[in-house]
């Protein structure tokens, strides 16, 4: 059932539970209201849900978790009033995509993320999400994607991400993260992305990171940090032998002489 970008209004009707064979339910896109309807939780054979750019409130239902073959979960630019997700949200065994950029989602990350085994991107940017990133995420091997920006996360950035391996792209600018830059970092070896300005971090800038030669875009401004960036890691950004063509840090107390400086 695909019904995006057109003009319905009004809520889900609970109708919505009788289609039992329903794979695909997308309705982004349109002026739909009101909560979003356990009764989905009945559609047991749905892979692909897409409510996204919708006027709906409230909270994700917990019989969200009863859709067992759900693979990929877009709820973009809703209006949930700072609820948080369900500790349900870790049963969908077979989530591949989770998508909930600027929704008012809230609170803090349920540790039950790190059971979506098979999850490899992650969007959960523009939301008011709140305290620690949980270390049960880094138990997600599969995991390619994954951004968190403009939240309000707090404490230090977890040593334990360094086990996700098969990361590409790691967005967790304009949060509250605070601690230096763990040295683990350099384990990452895949990624191409990591942005971590507009943040609380501290110390020096780990040469570990040289580590990631697979990089090519690194920012670190409006930040704490202090001291000179590594001989090594300036090394990634040869015209000929590196592929770090955008690194970006402040002004004022760190000494880099291949970085962009963002004042």
């Amino acid at each position: 059932l695909i019904l995006r970008e057109n003009k319905f209004t009004g809520s889900i009707p609970q109708t919505i539970g009788d289609l039992m064979s329903l794979e695909t339910f997308a309705i982004s896109s349109n002026t739909l209201r009101g909560k979003i309807p356990k009764m989905l939780g009945t559609l047991k054979n749905l892979t692909k849900i897409d409510l996204s750019d919708n006027d709906f409130t409230g909270e994700l239902p917990t019989e969200i978790g009863d859709i067992l073959y759900l693979e990929e979960f877009y709820m973009n630019d809703l209006t949930l009033g700072g609820s948080s997700l369900p500790t349900e949200i870790g049963l969908l065994e077979n989530l591949r995509i989770f998508s909930a950029v600027h929704s008012e989602i809230g609170g803090q990350l349920p540790e039950e993320l790190g059971d979506l085994d098979m999850l490899e991107t992650l969007h959960l940017d523009e939301n008011t999400l709140k305290g620690a990133l949980p270390t049960s995420v880094a138990t997600l091997s599969s995991m390619v994607t994954m951004t968190m920006s403009k939240n309000e996360l707090s404490n230090c950035l977890p040593t334990q991400l360094a086990k996700m391996t098969s990361l590409r792209i790691l967005e967790l600018e304009s949060n509250r993260f605070s601690c230096s830059i763990p040295i683990e970092f350099g384990s990452l070896t895949n990624l191409k992305k990591l942005y971590l300005h507009d943040n609380e971090l501290v110390g020096e800038v780990p040469v570990e990171l040289s580590e990631l030669k697979q990089l090519q875009e690194l920012t670190l401004y409006e930040n704490d940090l202090v001291g000179e960036v590594p001989y090594d890691l300036c090394a990634l950004t040869d015209e000929v032998s590196g592929n770090l063509f955008t690194f970006k840090t402040d002004c004022d107390g760190i000494t880099c002489s291949c970085c962009t400086n963002q004042c």
